[in-house]
């Protein structure tokens, strides 16, 4: 047989070699022994290689055993590093002598369990991992002192926690706590002096709190417009309903308290259903003008659970309107409350709002003669039909609408037996007074007279009226109303009783 093979040239371009290969008969192919030769062949070869791979590392094929796996192997040559690190580690140390404070290294030495490695599936999660490989990293390695408070260094001199570089050092790793969007910079290996990290420090906390007025004031200024999303929801749900209207037009009013949307159904003669309009109060969840709201509140009967503080304010106008409809008084019609938002009658025509009090331009002695008379009359039928007191009544809680006049905004009307409910009419008499006087009305009375009338109390004209009105309400208070706020079931019984006599109906049959 020929002795050998030559490979021809190359595809890519190298220099032609010359492999000889051993030409062997079919029988010695067969032969077991010849595959014990050859394995024996491999297996030296294998060693040398090995015992050149370990040599670059120290090691000796009798450090890892004969037949050392590959796990084996990396230990060992994990254990060779690690013994390389700890030398240098000692190297550090012993540069560190000659410093005053004693840094410790013995957080940085490679701790490890060997036979947790065997089983990669029992161990942490990755989340957790790095969690603490983080928390590893960040680790303050605090300068510890011993009971007296202070160590001396190698040439005796005495060092606090007090001294300038250790509180430098203290400085940095401060600085490393701050808040994570608080841009410290890299000062990894820097020392800040105490000037500097006060400086630092104060404006952390000046941008905390900027930022946490910024964000309140977002919300403030969506709760003023309150149209937050809760609001929202709730106009959603009544427009997708069908039942009451299908569309928001705009904002008729805004004020301290609440803002009153425009809502309509368009007519449509399929339905044979006609064009209506109505008015949306939304209340404030987040007041900050309106702050003595709980004044008209804290001292009512009705309202005396304090969860429902936020939603209080829509319900008591609620109720007060309904009294006011019961009685017959000239108001908007309440329809519909879900927590803060209420639906009511629009007063006025074309879907355009009735003018308030303050926008009407006089003509005549007349008509405004007759705008007083009507005023006097609703609150006279407030306090003694409604038991209410409107609290805040003036030329800005009035509308005007084809010469009559409607009271509206009766969130903050308190029953007759608040205690301050004389106080609050007696202010109301005086801003209506005041009001029709600045308008040049003919024949207006005092204002004890006008008290006088719809309370009918005997005030003495001739004297201060709020100081005789203080004095009443400390020492003369009727003593009924006393009761009725000890017992308001007592009270509403009674009421429910007296308007049953009347009417010879029930008034809550329309409830049930």
């Amino acid at each position: 047989m020929a002795s050998g093979i030559s490979m021809k040239t190359s595809p890519w371009g190298k220099k032609d070699t010359e492999v000889d290969e051993p030409i062997v008969s079919l029988v010695e192919i067969m032969s077991e022994e010849l595959a014990e030769q050859l394995e024996e062949t491999e297996t030296a070869e294998s060693k040398s290689g090995l015992d050149s791979s370990l040599a670059q590392y120290g090691l000796s094929v009798a450090d890892v055993g004969e037949g050392a796996d590959d796990l084996t192997l990396a230990r060992a040559l994990q254990a060779q590093f690690d013994r390389e690190y700890a030398i240098s580690l000692k190297e550090e140390e012993a540069k560190q002598k000659g410093a005053k404070i004693e840094v410790n290294f013995k957080r940085y030495h490679p701790s490890y369990d060997v036979d947790g490695d065997c089983d990669e599936e029992s161990s942490e999660d990755d989340e957790d991992i790095r969690e603490f490989a983080t928390n590893l990293l960040y680790e303050n390695v605090k300068e510890e002192f011993p009971p007296c408070g202070f160590v001396r260094d190698a040439e005796g001199h005495m060092i606090t926690k007090h001294d300038k570089e250790v509180m430098e050092r203290r400085n940095t790793n401060k600085v490393m706590q701050f808040p994570i969007d608080f841009p410290t910079g890299d000062v990894v290996g820097e020392k800040l002096s105490n000037k500097v990290f006060n400086t630092l420090r104060a404006y952390s906390r000046t941008e905390q709190k900027r930022n946490i007025r910024v964000k309140d004031k977002e919300e403030k200024a969506t709760s003023e417009q309150s149209m937050d999303a809760a609001t929202r929801m709730i106009l959603y749900r009544w427009i997708n309903s069908g039942e009451l209207f299908d569309r928001i037009e705009g904002v008729i009013a805004t004020g301290k308290e609440s803002v009153v949307l425009h809502a309509a159904t368009r007519a449509d003669s399929v339905l044979n259903l006609e064009e209506a309009h109505y008015a949306i109060k939304v209340y404030k969840m987040t007041l900050t003008e309106f702050k003595n709201r709980s004044e008209y509140v804290q001292n009512d009967y009705r309202f005396k659970n304090p969860r429902r503080v936020l939603r209080v304010w829509a319900e008591k106008e609620f109720m007060n309107l309904h009294r006011m409809v019961r009685a017959g008084l000239k108001c908007p019609q309440p329809i519909r409350l879900k927590k803060h938002v209420m639906m009511m009658s629009l007063i006025g025509a074309g879907g355009r709002a009735a003018p308030k009090l303050k926008s009407i331009e006089w003509e005549d002695q007349e008509s405004k003669s007759d705008a007083f008379q009507q005023v006097r009359e609703a609150m006279l039928r407030m306090f003694k039909e409604c038991n209410l007191v409107h609290g805040d009544l003036s030329e800005f809680n009035i509308l005007y609408h084809f010469g009559q006049v409607y009271i509206i905004d009766v969130s903050q009307a308190i029953d007759v037996s608040h205690p301050r409910s004389l106080f609050f009419l007696l202010r109301d008499i005086e801003n209506v007074l005041d009001y029709f006087g600045r308008m040049g009305t003919d024949d207006l009375p005092s204002a004890t007279e006008l008290f006088n009338e719809i309370t009918g109390l005997n005030m003495d004209p001739e004297k201060n009226l709020l100081v005789q009105v203080e004095h009443f309400e400390k020492d003369n208070r009727n003593v009924q109303l006393r009761e009725d706020k000890a017992n308001p079931a007592d009270r509403e019984l009674r009421l429910y009783d007296a308007e049953v006599a009347v009417t010879h109906e029930d008034p809550a049959e329309l409830y049930n």
